[in-house]
């Protein structure tokens, strides 16, 4: 009953914010069928990292409500995701390349991406601005998505939007604490 009546706060406060947003659950963080199965009756989709936890959203919501995250996705994680509707956000150049490859072999024809972006924005402020000042590099510098700063994100959009394939979503990940 707590966890429902959390997601629900937080589902209002985020579609009074936002025109027609989609709030995920991370399988990765908590992926016990009964929690997920909750999430997603309040409306939540599936934020997944491993062909494991895709398996296990595809048992419990639909395909076009789940998302595909993770630096490391293999092959047929990735033919099977194109093939079943589910969104995959792209970390590295080489999964739309393995991609375009399964699209040329016939094996899949089309994918809905997106893209993950690292905006370098710090999330935490204090009055130390030293702890401020190392924060703010950390973000810069952080493992997850394609850095803002430097035109590695716009580079990355440009591939994918010239790859011929759907380009739906950008995501970001500032942060584990938050």
């Amino acid at each position: 009953a707590y966890f429902r009546a959390s997601v629900s706060a937080f589902l209002k406060t985020w579609q009074s914010a936002f025109a027609h947003p989609k709030a995920y659950l991370s399988y990765k963080t908590n992926y016990m069928p009964a929690l997920c199965r909750s999430a997603h009756a309040l409306g939540m989709g599936a934020d997944v990292v491993s062909g494991f936890e895709m398996e296990l959203a595809l048992k419990l919501c639909p395909p076009s409500d789940i998302v595909f995250n993770g630096p490391l996705k293999r092959a047929g994680e990735l033919e099977r995701a194109a093939r079943d509707g589910i969104t995959i956000n792209i970390d590295l150049a080489e999964e739309l390349e393995t991609l375009e490859a399964l699209r040329t072999s016939g094996r899949i024809t089309t994918a809905r991406l997106g893209l993950r972006v690292n905006p370098g924005l710090p999330v935490f402020a204090a009055r130390d601005r030293s702890f401020v000042q190392a924060h703010a590099a950390k973000q810069r510098s952080a493992k997850f998505g394609w850095p803002l700063a430097d035109g590695l994100a716009g580079h990355m959009a440009e591939r994918i939007s010239a790859s011929g394939f759907s380009f739906e979503t950008v995501h970001a990940h500032l942060n584990s604490q938050i």
